[in-house]
């Protein structure tokens, strides 16, 4: 199977190295979930795949890895300030008729399947 979007093309034959969204992509792919764009920049918060005619972002985030010590709160607050920008950026995005659906790595790597099914429902619900 040919990936799309992610840089050079790859094959994909088994999960390995391979990074989350190289695989949700691989996952849309096959199940023919097809007419996406990856990482448009005219929309806010950058989402990594797009489904412009209706109007359904996909974004795929990444649980940080908060360190103890005396950096912990530097972190901390950090995060804590992107998923604030990441809330403002969603309300945009629904403001104007966007649907939004968050999908974490962890899902993608545990559960492929269900994550490309979040996305299907959705196609399927605008397509029916």
């Amino acid at each position: 199977m040919r990936m799309a979007c992610a840089g050079p093309a790859i094959e994909v034959t088994e999960k390995t190295d391979i990074a989350p969204e190289q695989l949700l992509l691989a996952g849309l792919e096959i199940t023919d979930l097809l007419g996406f764009v990856c990482r448009p920049k005219d929309l806010p918060g950058k989402p990594y795949i797009v489904y412009r005619r209706e109007r359904l972002v996909v974004f795929v985030r990444r649980q940080p890895h908060i360190p103890t010590g005396k950096s912990a709160e530097y972190w901390q607050d950090k995060y804590d300030q992107a998923l604030e920008r990441h809330a403002r950026n969603e309300q945009v995005l629904a403001d104007t008729g966007w649907t939004v659906i968050n999908i974490w790595e962890y899902e993608i790597n545990e559960d492929l399947l269900t994550c490309v099914e979040k996305v299907q429902s959705v196609l399927r619900r605008d397509n029916g």
